[in-house]
């Protein structure tokens, strides 16, 4: 049984015009337990809109979406987003909250006492190369921003929740910290063991850390595949030039 699986979904939106716009058409896709799958493709491809159906932030118009082989649709949105780790551009943390308060907020929404918060949330600040004696008090402002991910990250990651959602984690970073991320998050990702699912613009950081790419064209499925596969075997020609453009290199196939 898959993690994750979208079965023929589709969603549409009413743009500024008032006119119906399909984001995402009739997209199959499953994922399997403890991979990592990137979706890619150009901006307003669907990639996000496809994560965020995932944990309900997003409905679908058309098809289904199952975690685990439960339709979310049926499952309890609060339960259901508990059970899915997310993390989004920036970290997305509560700035009137320290570090500390961040990362153990949904530890404190369980209900947990006090001490197991507290370990929780060192382990944590750890695993993501953080040292709790210097950053568990820290308010978000006074953070950079790749130590606002790695919090996001920990954040994210409390409850151990056996699927990980990011959107765009290291868009907003420069260069420099954003491969060192992407370098730290390759090892993090054989710690915790999870079922991910990563939505990134940029193809080197997939092809580094993806398992398999799902590449998506105005809203449907271009290619799935792995590095290698939309490499050597590109789909179509969008495929051969959407890799053209990332890595200046014509693609075989």
């Amino acid at each position: 049984m898959p993690a994750i699986e979208w079965c023929q979904v589709g969603r549409d939106f009413v743009d500024d015009r008032g006119e119906v716009v399909r984001a995402v058409d009739g997209v199959s896709l499953a994922v399997e337990e403890g991979e990592t799958l990137c979706l890619i493709g150009t901006s307003g491809s669907g990639k996000t809109t496809l994560l965020k159906m995932v944990n309900r932030l997003v409905v679908p118009t058309l098809g289904r979406v199952t975690v685990g082989g439960q339709d979310v649709s049926l499952a309890d949105v609060i339960a259901l987003r508990r059970g899915l780790g997310y993390v989004i551009q920036s970290g997305g943390l509560l700035p009137h909250l320290d570090v500390a308060a961040n990362v153990g907020l949904l530890g404190v929404l369980e209900g947990w006492e006090a001490p197991r918060i507290e370990a929780r949330v060192r382990a944590l600040l750890e695993l993501v190369n953080l040292s709790p004696e210097t950053f568990a008090h820290r308010r978000p402002a006074e953070l950079s921003g790749g130590e606002r991910q790695r919090v996001g990250v920990a954040r994210a990651l409390v409850l151990d929740p056996p699927v990980l959602l990011m959107d765009e984690p290291f868009g907003a970073l420069d260069p420099l910290t954003r491969a060192d991320l992407r370098r730290e998050f390759a090892g993090l990702k054989r710690a915790v063991d999870k079922t991910i699912v990563l939505v990134t613009h940029d193809l080197a950081e997939a092809f580094a850390l993806g398992d398999r790419m799902a590449l998506l064209d105005g809203g449907r499925l271009a290619q799935v595949g792995t590095a290698s596969d939309l490499r050597e075997r590109p789909a179509d020609d969008f495929v051969r030039r959407f890799l053209e453009a990332h890595f200046g290199e014509p693609s075989h196939g």
